[in-house]
């Protein structure tokens, strides 16, 4: 006959222990609008391997985004529905701005009011190059389609209009001065300082004016082309190029060789 504490000792044993969980909302819900959100987190390692990666890759992007939109980073230009592939600065204004992108796109900016003063299509393809003229009145700007086309600076009072065309996303009703067409690839495109001359860079090391259709220099140093082309700001018979096979060649206008 078996005892009943030896009965009772057999149920303790098979009986299946449960464990419950009890919240209350005062633990995980704010008590006001202007508390701190309340974060429950298990702190077992085991639970979190990749913890230190994680900490280490959050503070890099939070310090990345820091820079990003930290001084002196002002203010984003927004008015290109391509990609944006060459830019000049007038010699002599402070505000105005030229950008180029791949889809044959010119815009002249504002900077003062960080706005769009004129939107031109000026290329069929790339935008290759872009300069001011020593005066800033003029621009010139080459392409993939082997055009180099000058324009003329807008005025102060007729830019208002131009820029509302080009709010609507319409390209100004503007046509070139002149257009000159290069017989061979264009890279690159910068204006004499001192001289009303510009140069060319591609194929061939071209120097053109404005009276002559044709380029009155050309210029080969090796059989790569030319990626940039650069006049010597001081001496203006003086101008640099560089080329894909790691060269640097110095040219000068008086030697005409």
């Amino acid at each position: 006959i078996r005892s009943p504490f030896s009965l009772l000792s057999e149920r303790k044993s098979k009986m299946v222990r449960i464990g419950t969980i009890c919240r209350t909302s005062k633990d995980y819900e704010r008590e006001t609008v202007n508390e701190i959100q309340k974060f429950h987190k298990n702190l077992n390692r085991n639970l979190h391997p990749m913890q230190n990666e994680v900490e280490y890759q959050r503070a890099l992007n939070a310090i990345k985004m820091e820079k990003i939109f930290a001084k002196p980073f002002l203010a984003s230009l927004e008015g290109h529905s391509d990609g944006v592939y060459s830019m000049a600065k007038s010699p002599v204004s402070m505000s105005n701005f030229l950008s180029g992108s791949f889809n044959g796109e010119v815009i002249l900016w504002d900077l003062g009011k960080k706005e769009v003063q004129l939107n031109i299509h000026a290329h069929e393809n790339y935008v290759k190059g872009l300069t001011f003229s020593k005066t800033g009145k003029v621009f010139v700007s080459c392409g993939d389609d082997q055009t180099i086309k000058i324009w003329r600076t807008p005025k102060e009072k007729h830019r208002t209009d131009l820029g509302a065309q080009a709010v609507t996303n319409n390209y100004s009703d503007v046509e070139p001065l002149n257009t000159y067409l290069s017989s061979s690839l264009l890279n690159g495109i910068d204006h004499s300082r001192l001289e009303p001359i510009f140069l060319t860079s591609g194929t061939h090391v071209q120097v053109w004016n404005y009276e002559r259709s044709s380029p009155i220099l050309s210029f080969d140093w090796t059989t790569d082309p030319a990626i940039k082309a650069v006049f010597n700001p001081a001496d203006p018979n003086l101008f640099a190029s560089t080329a894909n096979d790691r060269s640097i060649a110095v040219y000068d206008l008086r030697t005409q060789t």
